[in-house]
């Protein structure tokens, strides 16, 4: 038989892939096309065999990752990010309607400014300022828990929940910081903070 290329689509490891089809291969009868037409499909990979009466072959394999999707995890973390986009939004535009352009677009030096610009600014646009700075510190963390079981391949529904569930509990959070919910506003911090906690646990386990 001669060359043969052909498009496989599975997530395993070469070694597994190539004892697979040793095995497979060694079985009278057997041509190795079948075997790749049934290989479930997760991620892609070119694969070039020369094969010799269906028992002596070799591979090389060549991984291809363009048509990857993102994990449900690295979905939530897109999303927190664009989050984040619309935060700054809501904290720039009342600041400069606030304070006006002379001292929004200057080099704000504490001396020239009198203080720092969330000291002149309203209650509630304090607040915004507040809520887009702790989650930036949030957003930390949970991209590291984001990044480690999407590479630890821990990916399972407790993630993808944890995950969503501290995407929601920063959606909620910001209208609690700005209007001042005691207790809500720790309590939705709090449950973000666990469920990324329990995201980095869960890709030990």
């Amino acid at each position: 038989m001669g060359n043969k290329q052909f498009h496989i689509r599975n997530l395993c490891d070469v070694t597994y892939l190539g004892n697979f089809l040793l095995f497979y291969g060694k079985r009278p009868g057997n041509t190795l096309l079948p075997l790749l037409e049934q290989l479930d499909s997760a991620s892609e990979f070119d694969c070039c065999f020369d094969v010799a009466g269906c028992i002596h072959f070799r591979c090389s394999v060549r991984y291809s990752r363009s048509n990857s999707t993102l994990t449900p995890a690295l979905t939530a973390l897109t999303l927190a990010a664009l989050l984040q986009v619309i935060q700054i939004a809501l904290m720039a535009v009342p600041a400069n309607l606030e304070l006006g352009q002379g001292k929004t677009l200057s080099p704000r030096d504490r001396d020239r400014l009198g203080g720092e610009l969330q000291d002149q600014v309203s209650k509630r646009t304090a607040r915004l300022y507040r809520a887009m700075n702790n989650h930036f510190e949030g957003l930390i963390l949970f991209s590291i828990a984001c990044v480690v079981v999407t590479l630890a391949e821990a990916s399972s529904p407790f993630t993808t929940g944890c995950a969503f569930a501290y995407l929601g509990a920063r959606v909620l959070y910001i209208p609690a910081y700005a209007f001042g919910w005691v207790p809500w506003r720790s309590l939705i911090w709090a449950v973000g903070y666990i469920a990324t906690a329990a995201m980095l646990v869960a890709a030990l386990l």
